[in-house]
């Protein structure tokens, strides 16, 4: 790649400002406060675009800083640039609301998406950060409280991130721990279904539980009464048949008395006739002379005769004594008939009541077979509901088959950034052992051969090896830690962008010596790239000029 035009229509203090380029080096010199820095924040915000900052940074952001004086809607510039032999042009705006971007090869007019990655494509997926800290290389910056060794060895310590941001692995890396996350939702998802559905399978099975143990208890209660009543049966059966035997008893000996009876009756048949007869003659009398007696007891007893008063009483008290005997004979025998019926009645009535109690337990009994029944289906039917929802929860247990592979899922993605990361760390170690080489190259060749190694340890921390001994970057003097650093950053260009990628250097050369800076321009004049300098001194020209 190669700049051939920069053209500031509106950035910073320039306005409408052109700037032609060649290749090999070039020089942008000036004063302070001439733009130099504008140029080169130009040349990175055509290359990767200036985003506005937020929150608090806003004031302080580049995008604020470089906003052209004039005019500042107005926020716009243009390049020009070869890439594989073709010629492009590149136009921003940059303007917040405005905001736009144009990319057209000019050998054949075909216009090109920025917004769809093809200006990335040409430079090869060059990050900005990448770029940065590599490609632009300014003059070591000192932090307060700081040497220039500590803060080289802190740069060399967060190098790693740029090497990283090259090969991606930060991004591979983010990818599949989105991808993981996503499917450790999906898992969750399904866990936590699965949670609430054995939750839900022991809330019902409590539920049935429940009403199985109630239908068990309303089973034994009636199976208790069912066998109740069967007893009750059982003994009333028993008892009638009882009384049936004693009563086909008293039949047999009434019949067998009877029949004595009968045949005594025949025998004697013709001789109570005939006492009948006579008796009835003589009873007739009986009653008459018995009737004529109380009327003679009257009558004498109204008389005044004394003498036959006594007689007459005692004929009137024998009379009255006989009719009471006849009267209380006749009342014993109406009793006697009186009780019969009466127990004759309590018999019917108590067989009666039995019969209907006999029915009316008959048909408890039948409802409670009945009831019996269906609580025996009914407690069936739950035991099958219960053993279903037992086997639905034993198959909740393991897990389903999309948890399976949301598993396996998670378990390859753990694989895959665990080989990444392993894949990082041989690259790395590859990375290092070029690097290393190409960093001691460079910082031989611009030394002069006084210090031929320059190794960056695992830890950050970078070291010089001379003939003798291993050098710490604070036992040096800061010429030779700025051609550490120059050495450091020209091998990291070297490795990780194209070859043909411009290198910008701004004010690198502030505190090399002549013969310092002889050294490092010689070395960038044979490398095959484009070179931009910006510089306030007319040093790096005037050794160009010798060399």
């Amino acid at each position: 790649m190669e700049i051939q035009e920069l053209h500031l229509k509106h950035f910073g203090k320039f306005e409408d400002r052109h700037f032609y380029l060649n290749d090999g080096i070039q020089i942008f010199y000036g004063e302070n406060e001439f733009g130099k820095t504008t140029i080169y924040q130009f040349i990175k915000a055509m290359l990767f675009g200036l985003e506005p900052g937020r929150g608090r940074g806003v004031k302080t952001s580049e995008y604020k800083r470089y906003e052209p004086w004039e005019n500042p809607n107005y926020y716009a510039g243009a390049m020009r640039f070869t890439c594989g032999g073709r010629h492009f042009y590149l136009e921003r705006n940059f303007d917040t609301y405005q905001k736009n971007a144009k990319l057209i090869c000019e050998d054949d007019g075909e216009e090109l998406s920025v917004e769809d990655g093809d200006l990335e494509v040409l430079l090869d997926d060059v990050s900005k950060a990448a770029f940065e800290n590599t490609a632009a290389i300014g003059q070591m910056k000192v932090e307060p409280g700081k040497t220039l060794a500590e803060s080289l060895e802190d740069y060399a310590a967060n190098y790693s991130a740029v090497q990283a941001e090259n090969l991606r692995v930060n991004e591979a890396l983010g990818r599949l721990k989105e991808e993981k996350k996503k499917a450790g939702k999906e898992l969750e998802k399904e866990e936590s279904a699965r949670r609430e559905k054995r939750r839900q399978i022991r809330m019902q099975q409590e539920y049935l539980e429940r009403q199985k143990h109630s239908k068990q208890e309303r089973f034994q209660e009636v199976s208790v009464r069912l066998k109740e009543l069967e007893r009750d049966q059982k003994a009333r059966e028993e008892r009638k048949q009882r009384e049936q035997e004693e009563c086909n008893r008293q039949i047999r000996e009434e019949l067998y008395q009877k029949n004595q009876e009968e045949s005594q009756s025949q025998n004697r048949k013709e001789d109570h006739e005939t006492i009948r007869n006579r008796n009835r003659a003589g009873g007739l009398g009986v009653i008459i002379v018995f009737l004529c007696l109380c009327l003679v007891g009257i009558i004498l007893a109204v008389t005044d005769l004394f003498a036959l008063r006594i007689p007459g009483m005692i004929l009137s008290v024998a009379a009255g004594v006989g009719c009471l005997i006849l009267w209380l004979h006749k009342k014993k025998e109406e009793q006697e008939r009186n009780l019969r019926f009466r127990r004759e009645k309590g018999e019917v009535e108590i067989r009666w009541q039995d019969r209907e109690k006999a029915a009316v337990t008959e048909e408890q009994r039948k409802r409670l077979h009945w009831k019996s029944e269906e609580l025996t289906q009914e407690i069936r039917e739950l035991s099958r509901e219960l053993e279903n929802l037992r086997e639905e929860e034993e198959e909740l247990l393991d897990r389903t088959e999309r948890e399976k592979n949301q598993m396996q899922q998670i378990r390859a993605l753990d694989l895959a950034a665990e080989r990444m990361m392993e894949i990082a760390r041989e690259t790395a170690r590859d990375f290092r052992t070029e690097f290393q080489q190409s960093a001691s190259e460079i910082l031989c060749e611009i030394t002069n051969g006084a210090y031929p190694t320059l190794r960056l340890e695992e830890n950050g921390e970078l070291r010089l090896y001379d003939e003798h001994r291993i050098l710490r970057l604070y036992q040096v003097s800061e010429g030779t830690a700025q051609q550490a650093y120059f050495a450091f950053r020209m091998a990291a260009a070297k490795v990780l962008l194209p070859a043909d990628f411009p290198l910008i250097l701004d004010e690198t050369f502030a505190c090399y010596d002549d013969n310092r800076l002889k050294s490092a321009l010689k070395w960038l004049r044979k490398q095959e790239r484009q070179v931009i300098i910006f510089s306030c001194q007319k040093r790096e020209r005037e050794v160009l000029d010798t060399l």
